[in-house]
């Protein structure tokens, strides 16, 4: 297993742990009926969510897909470390990611 493929799974491993607490989130003003937010999610999480997406679908590609976005493995590891730290992110990042 390559390490980026090692860092993306790690990286999902984090964003799950980080969904999974054992008490709901209070609803916030901004959020609708469902609980999910009116606020659109950054630019970079939505590309964030792209790139995964690219990777996920063509893994022996992930160098080519990284270089496209001026990206490199680092760079994809640190981002997916902030989204990972932050529930509004992680939020985000969850709902532009393709199912």
């Amino acid at each position: 297993m390559s390490a980026h493929v090692k860092g993306l799974a790690a990286a999902a491993l984090l964003l799950a742990m980080g969904a999974c607490g054992d008490a709901p989130e209070p609803a916030r003003e901004d959020a609708d009926a469902t609980g999910v937010s009116d606020t659109a999610a950054p630019a970079w999480v939505v590309e964030l969510a792209e790139v995964a997406d690219a990777i996920e679908a063509r893994p022996s590609a992930a160098d080519s897909i990284l270089a496209a976005h001026e990206m490199n493995r680092g760079v994809l590891d640190s981002l997916m470390y902030e989204v990972a730290g932050d529930a509004e992110l992680t939020a985000a990042y969850q709902g532009a990611r393709r199912r």
